[in-house]
């Protein structure tokens, strides 16, 4: 079939389909090539990328699970208390009484009970509870801190 439809096409045209079909021929396999070429790149780069990534996370998880030190979650703990502990000890105010949560009393008491805990904070339970509105129990509390726990 081919042959027929060749047959009746002139020699010059045929000559230049030839030559377009030869270029062709020749180029694509080298296009095709480099193609192939740049897919392995880009794939090379995008799994360095996910791996500077990882390595960027595993790092950052490290550096999060590192406890911080007393001093700082002693703070936050108490500004969980009261927010208006931290500024009245800058002030100058060292006995504070009130009432606390008992979850927040418990993880204050793990803090005053580690190491260098007793040197900041002083805790005292008066032993009286009370339940709160919102069904959440309180106990009575005074505590004294030390001003050092504001330094540097």
């Amino acid at each position: 079939m081919w042959s027929i439809v060749i047959n009746h096409i002139p020699a010059a045209r045929l000559e230049t389909w030839a030559w377009w079909l030869g270029v062709f021929a020749i180029t694509l396999p080298i296009l095709g090539g480099v193609c192939g070429w740049l897919s392995f790149e880009m794939n090379d780069t995008v799994t360095h990328r996910k791996d500077v990534e990882t390595r960027q996370q595993i790092a950052e998880a490290k550096a999060a699970a590192l406890p911080k030190p007393l001093k700082e979650r002693l703070i936050a703990c108490l500004s969980r208390v009261d927010p208006r502990i931290i500024p009245a000890l800058a002030a100058g105010q060292t006995r504070f009484k009130g009432q606390m949560e008992s979850s927040i009393f418990a993880d204050l008491t793990k803090l005053v009970e580690e190491p260098d805990g007793s040197k900041y904070i002083e805790l005292h339970n008066e032993g009286g509870m009370a339940m709160m509105s919102d069904g959440s129990v309180c106990r009575n509390i005074n505590f004294i801190l030390n001003p050092e726990l504001l330094k540097p």
